[in-house]
């Protein structure tokens, strides 16, 4: 069931990514970012459960190229794809802020490093010391590593041929995916805990 979740996540990213190219006529620089939704079977009302993805580790040195996040019963997935990082970081501060004015409380397995590119106040999902695979395990659920997303997004940015880009913007956009779904299930297994 998960990997068809997987399979269904890459099939709707490149189809919305060749839509997108198809718009701007392959000129990624001409937009920002794009949004990317899955609607789920799950509402967590005002809760939202949050993870970034980055070049790095410090901003600065470092960019932001994904943010996801479980809001309500979908998925939204926000995926730069220009050279323009200060816009893309302010677009999803104020997107962020807005959540948080309107009531939503944000949580993030790490949150000090969600903190680091993302100004507003977030709630821990715990134990985030140890790996989310420790904390759960989803059978046939899972795609790369954080290490592996400044690779994916250097190549997405260095390549030329249309085809060979949209796998590595899916990559980064599957594997973030799969880190909120991880990260839910334990923010939920936590939650339930904590009421009981």
């Amino acid at each position: 069931m998960v990997g068809v979740m997987l399979d269904v996540v890459e099939e709707t990213t490149k189809r919305i990514l060749v839509s997108k190219l198809s718009e701007v006529n392959d000129d990624f620089s001409r937009i920002t970012h794009i949004l990317f939704t899955f609607p789920m079977k799950i509402n967590l009302g005002n809760d939202v459960i949050l993870d970034v993805e980055t070049t790095g580790f410090m901003p600065g040195r470092a960019s932001l190229v994904t943010v996801g996040m479980f809001v309500g019963d979908s998925i939204k997935i926000f995926q730069r794809v220009s050279t323009d990082t200060p816009s893309f970081s302010r677009f999803m501060n104020t997107y962020i802020s807005e959540l948080v004015k309107g009531g939503k409380n944000l949580w993030a397995f790490n949150s000090a490093f969600e903190k680091r590119w993302i100004d507003a106040p977030f709630n821990e999902i715990w134990p985030y010391k140890i790996s989310k695979d420790t904390c759960i395990r989803l059978e046939h659920f899972g795609f790369g590593v954080g290490e592996d997303i400044p690779n994916w997004w250097h190549l997405f940015l260095a390549k030329k041929e249309r085809e060979t880009r949209i796998e590595h913007l899916a990559n980064i956009v599957k594997h973030n995916f799969n880190c909120i779904v991880k990260e839910t299930a334990i923010w939920m297994s936590q939650e339930k805990a904590f009421r009981a």
